[in-house]
């Protein structure tokens, strides 16, 4: 089965003109990958990279369409917070290695995340119709709906459900940002 790029899922739902064939569409292609991109694309995160496009060679490969899905973990490095270590000459190079890496699709998913584009493409209702409190955050005095995981469920499933769960994905962001500063100061002890 061939895998949908990042960037062509985004595109499809963009060009889709029906709200609903949009919810579809994301739901059809449900993965912690795609859920990345749109906290990445609704959520008030800092890049540290310079406005515009770089100049970079498209990728020439037909077969890339899944690299995104796994350079998603390197995205920190692009991001305010993530490694203030990374020179910033360093941090563009390797971004435009990681558009030289992807889809041309993807590459342009990224540019757009990067300057906030995103969001004036789709709206923030068919995300949350979609993928009910993702992006959603608990205010506080309010507690968190019971967890409707079962014991029978696949580990998909219950990820799914997880990722939801606005309490959870916000434990999630606080341990990722605890490995970032992790990482940093053990790069700080090492260099002393």
């Amino acid at each position: 089965m061939r895998v949908n790029s990042l960037g062509d899922i985004i595109e499809e739902v963009i060009k889709t003109p029906e709200n609903k064939d949009k919810v579809d569409i994301l739901r059809r292609n449900d993965h912690p990958g795609l859920r990345s991109i749109l906290l990445l694309a609704f959520n008030d995160f800092e890049w540290v990279l310079s406005k515009g496009t770089p100049r970079y060679t498209p990728c020439p490969h037909l077969d890339c369409e899944g690299v995104l899905y796994n350079e998603l973990k390197r995205i920190y490095l692009f991001l305010k917070d993530g490694n203030d270590d990374l020179e910033p000459a360093r941090r563009e190079v390797l971004f435009i290695q990681l558009l030289e890496s992807v889809t041309p699709s993807d590459a342009r998913l990224l540019l757009d995340l990067k300057d906030k584009k995103i969001p004036n493409k789709i709206h923030i209702e068919i995300v949350e119709e979609a993928f009910p409190g993702l992006l959603n955050i608990v205010k506080c005095g309010q507690s968190a709906p019971p967890s409707p995981i079962k014991e029978t469920m696949t580990r998909s499933e219950k990820t799914k459900l997880k990722w939801a769960d606005p309490v959870w994905r916000a434990r999630q962001i606080e341990i990722f940002k605890k490995r970032v500063y992790k990482k940093k100061e053990e790069k700080e002890v090492i260099h002393e």
